[in-house]
């Protein structure tokens, strides 16, 4: 997943990351894990297909597990007001997105409120072990070039360490600490619905040696439609992110963005390499008795 940041890590942080021997390797095991992660399920990747419906579903967890001053948690309402503050998207699209999420049972709202937009909304099993593979998927990567964090993947069964790497993650991407800006180009592809999905197909086929997918294989791998894949193809094609194979039909990523695309790689890593013994310290602190 490629994450909402403003710039956090200096070009030095990065090319240290990259200059690590396993990193190529680390790498490649975090873009296949995310692409496995959407693939091996379809009706899911369609809930989590593009980057706002990415964000506003981690935002759901985030703001359930960070009341306010009135202890007030996920309402309809302070959705709207965080992501139109931190311009993740209008409230009507929160408002849709929430409705495919409710739909789909990885949220549930109360009965007992009158007003719909402050009704309390709670993340289900399926919602939390969506961002728990997630993140899982980050640490495990993050272990091959720094082997101690092999270890921390198993904290992520505990609730409360959870809790604390959300609160993490969530204040990481409202203070701009996260990961760099986007290649130019690619914020076009992220919000179309499967947009950044299909270029990170692509760049995992690039990593592996594997001959680029052709739409009708990436359609039958995240159930989406031919069309829409060949859509997404011709905007990746204008924007030159990809370029057609000779005069088949099928693309390739290119190499700038390749390289784009580590940065951040690298940048995932650093974040979680910096956040992951912090929410372990955070996680003592909520745990421990007065």
């Amino acid at each position: 997943m490629i994450e909402r940041g403003a710039g956090a890590f200096p070009t030095e942080r990065l090319a240290e990351m990259r200059a690590r021997p396993a990193f190529r390797d680390a790498s490649t095991r975090l873009l296949n894990g995310i692409v496995t992660l959407h693939r091996s399920d379809p009706a899911r990747h369609r809930l989590f297909s593009d980057r706002g419906r990415v964000f506003v579903a981690f935002f759901c967890l985030y703001l359930h597990g960070l009341p306010n001053q009135n202890g007030t948690r996920l309402t309809m309402s302070r959705l709207e007001a965080a992501c139109l503050k931190h311009e993740i998207c209008s409230a009507a699209r929160a408002r849709s997105i929430v409705q495919l999420l409710l739909r789909a049972r990885y949220l549930t709202m109360a009965d007992n409120a009158e007003d719909g937009r402050t009704k309390p909304m709670e993340p289900t099993a399926p919602l939390r072990d969506y961002f728990k593979q997630r993140w899982a998927i980050n640490i495990a990567s993050l272990a091959v070039v720094s082997p101690r964090f092999e270890t921390f993947s198993s904290a992520l069964d505990r609730h409360a360490f959870r809790d604390a790497l959300c609160a993490l993650i969530g204040h990481s991407h409202l203070t701009g600490r996260g990961l760099p800006a986007e290649p130019d180009g690619l914020s076009e592809i992220t919000e179309l619905d499967s947009g950044l999905m299909i270029m990170l197909r692509l760049a995992l086929a690039d990593r592996l040696g594997d001959p680029p997918p052709s739409a009708n294989g990436m359609s039958r791998e995240f159930g989406i439609s031919r069309a829409h894949v060949s859509n997404i193809l011709q905007a990746g094609e204008r924007t030159g992110l990809i370029a057609r194979v000779g005069a088949t039909s099928t693309f390739a990523i290119r190499a700038p963005l390749c390289e784009r695309m580590s940065d951040y790689y690298a940048a995932t890593m650093l974040l979680y390499e910096s956040i992951v013994p912090d929410a372990l310290v955070l996680e003592g602190r909520h745990s421990s008795p007065p």
